[in-house]
């Protein structure tokens, strides 16, 4: 007498992710969007395509549905390596990031297939992204006179430009320099 018993329920199940990137300013990085860090893994854990090109971002990946620990994870502009996290979306400050995890996005609890939309940056769990802000012009000056033989052009640099050579500041006269640049407001 032979008898099969009934076998477990699923607890893996495929996760779509969606993300709009209407509101990356700069536009998506030649590398592409990634969702990764937290369960995931690392920063290129999961490659996202647009094949259609309409800013929407998609992949998929099987995930536990329940369980599983650190049920983080975030989307990456563009990360160069596994460990490129400087690339990752801020979400600090903001109601959807976990600030006991580096303000990575928490990934909720499903019971079967799921398609979770976002928006890079934002909370949104629709798909859709608010209008971007306004920008606010915001001036830097350093004065250099007590940097010593100055050879050559102080740059400005931050986290909006930490990939590239900065920002060429001008001289405006007692060995001032200054450069203006748009940013987002609270930035």
């Amino acid at each position: 007498f032979w008898k099969s018993l009934p076998l477990p329920p699923a607890t893996d199940f495929v996760v779509t992710f969606e993300v709009n990137t209407a509101n990356i300013t700069d536009g998506v990085g030649p590398n592409g969007i990634y969702a990764g860090g937290g369960m995931l893994g690392n920063a290129q854990a999961l490659a996202l395509s647009d094949d259609d090109e309409d800013g929407v971002w998609t992949g998929e990946m099987m995930l536990p549905g329940t369980g599983a620990g650190n049920r983080n994870f975030v989307f990456l502009n563009s990360p160069n390596d596994g460990g490129d996290w400087g690339s990752k979306e801020n979400l600090s400050g903001q109601s959807c990031a976990d600030p006991a995890n580096w303000d990575d996005r928490i990934l909720t609890l499903f019971y079967s297939d799921t398609t979770l939309q976002f928006c890079f940056g934002s909370c949104e769990t629709d798909g859709s992204c608010p209008a971007p802000p306004q920008t606010v012009d915001v001036t830097f000056k350093v004065d250099m006179s007590q940097a010593g033989n100055l050879n050559g052009t102080p740059y400005l640099r931050g986290s909006w430009n930490w990939g590239a050579p900065g920002d060429v500041m001008t001289y405006v006269g007692d060995e001032v320099y200054e450069v203006t640049i748009p940013l987002n407001p609270n930035s």
